[in-house]
């Protein structure tokens, strides 16, 4: 585990995956400015990567809000067996000192079987094959995406951009706030995201896509969309009839209000299982769509039982969080029963 002495508070985050050039395997490359306080004396910085090149000359350290002066970076070095990424500095940070490491990195994006930090994933529609870029942070994969303090208690907030073709639609956590030409061609498109509130990295999310929508809004103001492909557009109009009322009694039940302006449901071919992401929740597609055309009664209840469960998790593991993944038994259980408590 990361030690303690320093705790974020929070990130800049781009990335911009590249999914246009052929076929697999797919490049990515970004950047993360982590603000940070320190809680005990330390020379040197430890946070969590994975896979990730980190580009020569970009690491920048300097001081935060509050700070006079940053010690310089000395060297650092990447540690595979522990996933740590060690930076030595030439002095130590003080207790109560607020301080901003900013670098840029690369990747390659990981196969939807792996389903691992940010990954691709591919469906075929009238003779063409379609890609599209996910995550899946849980339980310790944000690191695979950006280097960060990649451990459930170390909360912080987070602002994301990603950068996109502009033929394709990016999804973060928060709402989109703004969008901005990224290359004289227009071919590269940057939306960035609203502030998340306090949260593990582990619910850091994004999409690109190229998927339709149905969208809605709940009884207490909150937009709820619907997303898959387009011939499965049909099935999706289920899912968006019992996601608001589900999110409506689980405010009503908890007395706590969703903090956030929307949530996206999206179904994807690849994704394995269903993901809580605060904003931004991931499916199979199996687990979101719901047609009476094609689909098995049963399928009906299950797939509200998915979707309320997922919808619990915004409250119970996202809003309240244990503080380790030896713990987790118990988000499960408050989620599985709100989940027969909404239905």
């Amino acid at each position: 585990r990361l030690p303690s002495n320093l705790a974020p508070t929070h990130y800049n985050i781009e990335l911009r995956p590249d999914i246009y050039n052929g076929e697999p395997p797919f490049p990515f490359d970004g950047s993360v400015e982590i603000f940070f306080t320190c809680r005990e004396d330390t020379n040197q910085i430890v946070i969590n990567s994975v896979g990730l090149v980190i580009e020569d000359g970009s690491m920048e350290f300097e001081p935060g809000e509050g700070t006079p002066s940053a010690p310089e970076i000395t060297s650092y070095e990447l540690d595979p067996d522990r996933d740590f990424l060690f930076i030595d500095l030439d002095g130590d940070l003080e207790v109560g000192q607020n301080f901003v490491l900013r670098m840029r990195f690369a990747g390659t994006l990981n196969t939807a079987s792996l389903g691992a930090g940010a990954f691709w994933d591919s469906y075929h529609q009238d003779g063409e094959t379609h890609y599209v870029v996910l995550s899946q942070m849980q339980a310790n994969d944000a690191r695979r995406a950006f280097p960060c303090f990649d451990e459930p208690a170390m909360k912080a907030t987070f602002d994301l951009t990603m950068v996109r073709s502009a033929d394709m639609t990016a999804l973060g956590n928060g709402p989109l706030v703004n969008t901005e030409e990224r290359s004289v061609d227009e071919f590269w498109v940057a939306d960035t995201f609203d502030t998340t509130p306090y949260m593990s990295p582990y619910l850091v999310a994004f999409a690109v896509i190229d998927y339709p929508h149905v969208e809605t809004v709940s009884e207490n103001g909150h937009l709820i969309r619907v997303w898959a492909r387009a011939e499965l557009m049909p099935a999706a109009e289920y899912a968006l009839s019992v996601a608001g009322p589900i999110m409506d009694w689980l405010e009503d039940y908890t007395g706590q209000e969703f903090p956030m302006a929307k949530i996206d449901h999206v179904a994807s071919p690849g994704f394995s299982g269903a993901m809580e992401n605060w904003g931004l929740v991931h499916y199979m597609e199996s687990y979101l769509l719901y047609d009476e055309a094609w689909s098995p009664t049963y399928r009906k209840i299950y797939v509200a039982s998915v979707i309320a469960h997922e919808v619990a998790h915004q409250w119970f593991g996202n809003l309240v969080t244990c503080e380790w993944w030896d713990e987790t038994w118990l988000n499960e259980g408050f989620a599985s029963a709100m989940d027969y408590m909404a239905l």
